[in-house]
């Protein structure tokens, strides 16, 4: 048992190292969605506000769940609110997803092939990219993991555990909004096609939807109190679909959607690699091959077979419906029945000495790749030169209360996303620990944190001092930073008229 855990912290220190290089510099991406979601769960812990949801989704109308918000409750408090704290959380959550990939393929399958699917969650190109910037969808491989795991068990022939996917599959709604709402139906759909008889089960059928309807119970409480606002999206989420930009012609949807299905298959490995991708198919394919022949009388393995490939390929047809591109989050969770699809072929190949080269090989490549991946990172780290580095823009922050050396400071941002949280908290964060925490409002020393314009927008900055700020005040010192953050110190006449009001609508940042 001990070389067993001793093999597992393999793929776990493979995911640590591959996801952490700019966390263990003390830097990671911090970006708008980041901070936003720090000054909610701020909102929670200190104003007691207790939210039905959390943020706003892609889709016109809809919210993700407060779930998010509230795993990160503890994390604030730990952390009295420090933004690296949250970062290393991030590693934890990656390194939780690896375990219990092991735990979930060694009760479905055995030891070996609970350790060949961290492997592969260690080493996807879907989820450890995803660590330095971890926001909410990024859970969902986790959820997943359990759908997938308590519907195998439901087709082997525990009625019970249909209860249990499908608290799950309501879950992913409290994440991730488009491919949760094409899950449901497709969830359903399974479960009648794979164990129809589960039908005459009344109890199950029950306390199946009472638990789904359980994980779904905020949106629930938010829609009784705002007049069924995501309802009525529902509804009419149709329209919604016209013809805006990026929309895609059936033609051209099928090609793109069927590369998007590519990128599911490749994300068991380290990288779009088309020798790995061969790999890969060939162990599904050779191990449904052998599990037909053998098991085909079988009806369970060829079942597991079935939800495994029937779930992914449903889900992308159902997705022809959707005239727009299929982000990668939208089909994050799809890793899943992947990983388990390999997991279960190399369990059915592994008796056979071809099998058990295109397993090496598979484990191999990857190896050699994410290994050599790592050298590169750890030898050759270049630090995050850009504007979203936590640690650039914290040092603009640093800057501006060692500068202002005690004294009252007003401060303004200028971010061609119009949005600020990013600095808003890191000003407050600072602020509790230098005793003065500054606002947006114009104080006769007034500092403007301007990002990065937009390409081609030179006369940005002017245009915002002049017709947002409603400023021609005198630049006293001007300071430039990693990331093309600049800082201008600004001194104000009282006479001065103020900021134009519209600066304070990110303050409704849901």
């Amino acid at each position: 048992m001990k070389r067993i855990y001793l093999l597992l912290a393999l793929p776990l220190l493979l995911t640590f190292l591959l996801g952490s290089p700019m966390i263990l510099n003390g830097d990671f991406f911090y970006l708008a969605d980041q901070a936003r979601d720090y000054l909610l769960t701020k909102d929670i812990i200190y104003n007691n506000h207790l939210t039905l949801i959390g943020t706003h989704s892609g889709l016109g109308g809809f919210f993700h769940g407060p779930v998010w918000l509230y795993m990160l409750v503890p994390v604030y408090i730990i952390g009295g609110g420090n933004p690296i704290i949250f970062a290393y959380f991030y590693i934890f959550l990656a390194l939780v997803t690896v375990f219990m990939g092991f735990i979930v393929g060694k009760k479905l399958y055995n030891t070996w092939i609970g350790l060949l699917i961290a492997f592969i969650f260690s080493i996807s190109s879907s989820i450890w990219p995803y660590v330095p910037n971890t926001i909410g969808i990024n859970p969902v491989p986790l959820i997943y993991l359990l759908i997938f795991y308590f519907l195998i068990k439901f087709i082997r022939g525990d009625d019970k555990s249909v209860i249990f996917s499908s608290f799950f599959v309501g879950l992913t709604l409290q994440f991730e909004t488009a491919a949760a709402l094409v899950l449901i139906p497709v969830f359903v759909l399974t479960v009648l096609v794979f164990r129809f008889g589960v039908i005459k089960r009344i109890k199950i059928i029950l306390l199946s939807i009472f638990s789904f309807l359980l994980s779904i119970s905020s949106f629930f409480l938010f829609d009784l109190r705002h007049q069924f606002l995501m309802t009525k999206s529902l509804l009419n989420i149709n329209e919604g679909m016209g013809k805006t930009s990026g929309y895609l012609e059936f033609s051209e949807r099928v090609y793109a959607h069927l590369n998007s299905l590519k990128g599911v298959v490749t994300s068991v490995n380290f990288s779009n690699n088309v020798f790995l991708l061969v790999i890969v198919l060939l162990i599904i394919v050779s191990g449904l091959w052998i599990s037909w022949n053998k098991y085909k009388k079988n009806k369970v393995v060829m079942k597991e077979y079935g939800i495994l490939i029937f779930v992914p390929l449903a889900i992308f047809i159902a997705f022809l419906k959707y005239p727009y591109p299929i982000y990668h989050d939208y089909v994050l969770g799809l890793t899943i029945p992947m990983a388990l699809l390999v997991g279960l072929s190399a369990k059915n190949l592994w008796k056979f000495q071809l099998g058990k080269v295109l397993v090496i090989l598979f484990i191999g490549v990857n190896s050699i790749l994410a290994i050599q991946h790592i050298i590169e990172l750890y030898s050759n780290y270049t630090p995050n030169q850009t504007a979203g580095s936590y640690k650039n823009q914290l040092e603009v922050i640093d800057w501006i209360f060692t500068d202002a050396k005690g004294n009252e400071f007003g401060y303004f941002v200028y971010d061609p996303t119009t949005y600020t949280y990013g600095m808003d908290y890191l000003m407050e964060w600072r602020g509790k620990q230098n005793s003065y925490i500054p606002d947006s409002y114009k104080h006769s020393v007034t500092y403007l944190i301007l990002y990065p314009p937009l390409d081609n927008d030179h006369g940005a900055h002017t245009f915002w001092k002049k017709n947002v700020i409603n400023t021609h005040a005198t630049v006293t010192e001007r300071k430039e930073f990693r990331g093309g953050i600049v800082v201008e110190k600004l001194r104000i006449e009282e006479t001065e008229e103020s900021e134009n009001p519209n600066y304070h609508q990110n303050l409704i940042f849901r």
